[in-house]
């Protein structure tokens, strides 16, 4: 990439559940009769996303365990997504098996990287590729996995990432909703309903006990908004202790600016963070030629 993200607004959702994906899929992929089309509906967020039930994400008994798991954890603000061609069975693709459709694009998100915690190539100031996401976008309705928000462009997060393809060069980072926060304008850590895993928890200084009348709550993004009470900077300070307990570098080990032996900005966020583009109005989004490159 859980909850759902500070600035989504107050709106009813409509959750439908698991079983009913079978019938979703087979319409994004344009019906059961085994045609895909060559190219993905037109993307464009409906107010009001359908919610998938029934998703199973990592959870992390400490913060160590958390730290441990992804390479790259920073700190930046999410920019308008582009839609790349992703497919799901490149092989297959390749071997002309199969055509391209919508299930084989992924919505890919610039992320303006403000502070870099640990990271082997993610550098302060400049802007990654992070956090693909497969939506599912019928007749202008997203239908989004339950726990599992759509990033809002405009917001700042607190990231736990894995760098995809460092081998290749290839610059694209994912992670699950479980590792990401978003960081209000007061430089709060919003939780993001995961916190049933001590490790998110103990970022967010929410218990888990305190989320019981807010996750289903028809404002739930208000209410855990309201609940934001760790600074950015305490977030930092604990995740820095739990890469020391684990043995494992706080910067880049091959970063120019910030060795190791110096503090960490603990914001790395402007006066006034930008809030979140309103559902809608997002700028256009690229749609990539989807004929496969031989």
């Amino acid at each position: 990439m859980l909850g759902e993200t500070a600035h989504a607004g107050n709106k009813r959702r409509r959750v439908i559940p698991i079983a009913t994906l079978a019938v979703i899929v087979l319409a994004a992929c344009g019906g059961s009769n085994g045609q895909d089309r060559s190219q993905p509906t037109e993307p464009s967020i409906s107010a009001s996303p359908v919610v998938l039930g029934g998703a199973s994400w990592p959870t992390w008994d400490r913060l160590k365990t958390m730290v441990e798991s992804y390479d790259t954890v920073l700190v930046g603000k999410a920019g308008v997504p582009t839609l790349a061609l992703r497919p799901l069975n490149p092989e297959a693709l390749a071997r002309g098996e199969i055509q391209v459709g919508p299930r084989d694009y992924a919505f890919l998100y610039p992320i303006q990287v403000s502070q870099v915690i640990p990271s082997r190539r993610a550098r302060e100031g400049n802007t990654v590729t992070g956090v693909p996401e497969r939506r599912r976008l019928i007749d202008g309705v997203s239908y989004e996995m339950e726990g599992d928000p759509l990033l809002q462009v405009g917001a700042v997060y607190l990231f736990f990432l894995d760098d995809l393809q460092p081998q290749l060069g290839v610059d694209e980072y994912s992670g699950p909703p479980g590792g990401r926060f978003v960081i209000n304008d007061r430089g709060l850590v919003v939780p993001n309903g995961w916190e049933s895993s001590p490790a998110v928890a103990a970022l967010s200084a929410v218990p888990d006990s305190e989320l019981a009348q807010v996750r289903y709550a028809t404002d739930r993004d208000e209410k855990l908004a309201a609940l934001a009470r760790s600074t950015l900077a305490e977030a930092t300070a604990k995740i820095v202790a739990a890469l020391t307990e684990a043995g494992l570098p706080t910067v880049s080990p091959t970063a120019t600016t910030t060795p190791s032996s110096v503090p960490i900005n603990p914001t790395g966020l402007p006066t006034q963070s930008p809030r979140p583009t309103a559902p809608g109005t997002e700028a256009p989004v690229a749609i990539p030629d989807p004929t496969p490159t031989p």
